[in-house]
């Protein structure tokens, strides 16, 4: 093989999902998943599907995916007990009346086995800050434990 393949070959996994597209696997330490970009209301919307060793998403990790995008409002109440507070400590201000004014829905990850018991996070772009924050808030046992 000569350097040029050899620089530009590729080792990566990829795979063509019907609900999430194109996806990258991702080996790390703390375990292995896919990454991949569907469109959600026609913007970029990121997921991160855990994985077993280099198993494609389950059909109970692909209901999960499309239950919580499917009822955004209810994922948000999900999160709200943990994610309002988190927002006012940091804009030092209340919360909006309509989430979607403060926050727009921009990335999650989906459990092993699409079982809600086990951890996941919900991802959410400020909207009324200058500097563009991320919310991110971490699913434990089905509750909303934290937010970075």
């Amino acid at each position: 093989m000569n350097l040029f393949k050899r620089l530009f070959s590729s080792r990566e996994q990829h795979l063509e999902h019907p609900v999430f597209g194109r996806a990258l696997l991702i080996k790390a330490e703390m375990g292995s998943y896919w990454e991949a970009e569907p469109k959600l209301n026609d913007e970029p919307f990121s997921v991160a599907i855990e994985t077993t060793d280099d198993a494609p998403p389950s059909e109970t990790q692909v209901r999960f995916y499309e239950t919580i995008v499917a009822d955004l409002d209810s994922a948000f109440r999900r999160a709200a007990p943990v994610l309002v507070r988190e927002y006012e400590e940091w804009m030092n201000e209340p919360f909006p009346e309509q989430w979607r004014t403060a926050f727009k829905p921009v990335g999650m990850s989906v459990p092993l086995d699409g079982l809600d018991t086990n951890p996941w996070d919900l991802s959410f772009d400020c909207l009324t800050d200058r500097d563009g924050h991320q919310f991110t808030c971490y699913f434990e046992r089905g509750v909303p434990q934290h937010v970075s």
